[in-house]
């Protein structure tokens, strides 16, 4: 669950998360269906990758900016006010 002033997202696990956004003095909501994804793919090609050599389809620098925005989303809760992700992880 992401709650923001204006909104949130609640994730239940169940193929779709639910999308909930005030604005002009509405309530709108939306469900979004999951992308289909090969998370098996993902593990087979860090497993090529270290017994293999193959190149990473996901490397540490294409992660960063995924990073650095969780631990930024979890620093503003726990401050309780909006932070913007650090310039050096774009």
């Amino acid at each position: 669950r992401i709650l923001g002033t204006r909104g949130a997202s609640l994730d239940k696990g169940d193929e779709e998360f639910q999308l909930v956004t005030h604005a002009n003095g509405a309530c709108l909501k939306s469900k979004v269906k999951y992308m289909q994804s090969d998370w098996h793919a993902y593990y087979r090609n860090v497993a090529d990758h270290l017994l293999l050599g193959e190149p990473l389809a996901v490397t540490p620098e294409s992660a960063r900016r995924v990073i650095a925005v969780i631990e930024t989303s979890e620093k503003s809760s726990r401050l309780g006010r909006a932070m913007a992700v650090p310039k050096h992880c774009e």
